[in-house]
């Protein structure tokens, strides 16, 4: 590995946080505020999608926004000569094939789009397999950098020991979002070390960088998961990038270390709103998510000779549904279907149903939301086995809460 210095930039820490101490939590927007919001021109459509996917709107989330997909990175055409070697290329299950290539890898980066949560699920369902192949440390853009931040914002440096965000500003943003919640929920239970690694400024790319080495440093042979938005993980300088000049994190941890990570992109060839997916996505039709992989072992990544932004494309097939739930999240290992007892819904509609693992923090992150707007909707929950405290939510801000055990 490459030797490398880097100055310490603690120089002054945010003041740190209590389990029991009480901060803000983030307010409950219902659709029909979110709605409201976007026509009055008061929330723009990105933040909308986002908050749709706090209280588990898949469908609205991509109805209101959508990141360019069909205008990043060279996927924006298909001509005659990309299809023709894009099917030189066989699928193989993604999960499987990102297990072997990763065995021998000392970084893996994989980014996801902010308004898709199956993109979290789908690297939750991956960890268990990192863990056994020996990576130890979990990198996430969503959680609060202490170090980043001004000394007198809050920040959680408790979440190793607690294992699981709270929902505020002091464990980060998307931390409110469900799939996240799990996710780092399921990085605690399989023993990783999580550490946040964001940092915002015209600087940013290059001071995540930073803050990935600065782990590296204390620990030469950690083997590190990043979880990043977007193009962080291009790990080439890119022309057709605006951010930095092009040289976003991964070019910048990979210049900075001397380590060539695994970078794998679920963007570009995910479901997108209104027919914007790429006329590659759109031509392809399978049942389970996918890389792609030629005779001679390469992995599809885009084409020559701009095919060296990541290591490989994940594809995800379209969202289908059941009961106004994600397929993808019903079908997960072990999940049930739960409905909440109808007697005990005493509140008026809309409500919002939230829900805990039993014995966490008032102020915890939500590993389940959904969103029912009349007493005649039967959405469901969807949780593994286990004891749980459900609460429920009301616009006027009346509220219910008690125990539910799904067996």
């Amino acid at each position: 590995m490459k030797r490398f210095s880097i100055h310490c930039l603690l120089l002054c820490m945010p003041f740190s946080i209590s389990a029991q101490d009480t901060i803000p939590l983030y307010p409950n927007r219902f659709s029909f505020q979110i709605k409201e919001e976007v026509e009055a021109g008061t929330l723009r459509l990105v933040r909308a999608a986002w908050e749709y996917t706090y209280i588990g709107k898949q469908k609205e989330t991509l109805d209101v926004h959508n990141y360019d997909t069909d205008e990043r990175w060279g996927f924006d055409t298909l001509t005659a000569d990309q299809l023709a070697y894009f099917r030189t290329f066989q699928p193989v299950n993604a999960q499987e094939e990102i297990l072997r290539r990763a065995a021998d890898e000392q970084i893996v980066i994989i980014n996801e789009s902010h308004i898709l949560p199956r993109h979290r699920q789908f690297t939750k369902e991956l960890l268990s397999g990192l863990k056994a192949a020996g990576f130890s440390y979990f990198g996430q853009e969503a959680l609060s950098n202490c170090a980043s931040l001004p000394p007198d914002f809050p920040c959680d440096t408790l979440l190793n020991e607690r294992g699981y965000p709270l929902y505020s500003v002091a464990s980060g943003s998307y931390i409110r979002e469900p799939q996240m919640s799990r996710l780092i929920r399921e990085a605690h239970h399989l023993g990783f070390t999580i550490f946040a690694y964001e940092s915002f400024g015209k600087n940013r790319d290059s001071m995540q960088a930073v803050y990935i080495a600065q782990l590296l440093k204390k620990d030469p042979e950690a083997r590190i998961v990043v979880l990043c938005g977007f193009g962080h993980n291009i790990e080439v300088v890119d022309n057709e990038t605006w951010v930095h000049n092009g040289k976003l994190m991964a070019y910048q941890l990979k210049q900075l270390t001397g380590i060539d990570p695994l970078t794998i992109n679920q963007y570009l060839l995910s479901e997108a709103h209104d027919g914007r997916a790429n006329d590659l996505y759109r031509m392809i039709n399978l049942p389970e998510s996918s890389v792609f992989i030629n005779a001679e072992g390469k992995l599809f990544s885009g084409w020559p000779p701009t095919d060296d932004r990541f290591d490989m494309l994940v594809y995800h097939p379209r969202t289908q549904y059941a009961l106004g739930r994600p397929t993808w999240l019903i079908n997960e290992a072990g999940m049930r279907l739960y409905f909440p007892d109808q007697e005990k819904i005493t509140i008026d509609y809309p409500i919002i149903f939230k829900v805990w693992p039993q014995g966490e923090l008032d102020t915890a992150s939500p590993i389940e939301v959904i969103e029912r707007t009349t007493p005649e909707e039967q959405t469901p929950l969807v949780l593994q086995p286990g004891k749980y405290r459900l609460k429920l939510e009301n616009s006027v801000g009346e509220s219910r809460e008690w125990e539910i055990s799904v067996e």
